[in-house]
């Protein structure tokens, strides 16, 4: 298991950190905690139970996108899946 998977888990399991680390890179914090307020998929509304929802970056980082809050979303695992399915 990568360090990035494993990391990515320990999230999922202790919902008290206070950053987040995406293909290296780091959510700063107060984004991060941001995110985790939100209750609901922000694509199809659906609401999240006990599972931490998914962060897609609007623009991929590998193409100039940023951690910014502005390029960020929140999405269940489905929705997370159909858009990087359909590139």
């Amino acid at each position: 298991m990568s360090v990035i998977r494993k990391i990515k888990r320990q999230v999922r399991i202790d919902k008290k950190l206070d950053s987040y680390i995406n293909k290296g890179r780091l959510i700063e914090g107060s984004i991060y905690n941001e995110l985790k307020k939100v209750k609901k998929c922000q694509m199809c509304g659906m609401k999240k139970k006990d599972k931490l929802h998914e962060i897609h970056h609007i623009i991929p980082i590998s193409q100039g996108g940023s951690n910014k809050r502005s390029n960020l979303k929140v999405l269940c695992e489905k929705c997370h899946k159909e858009i990087h399915n359909d590139k």
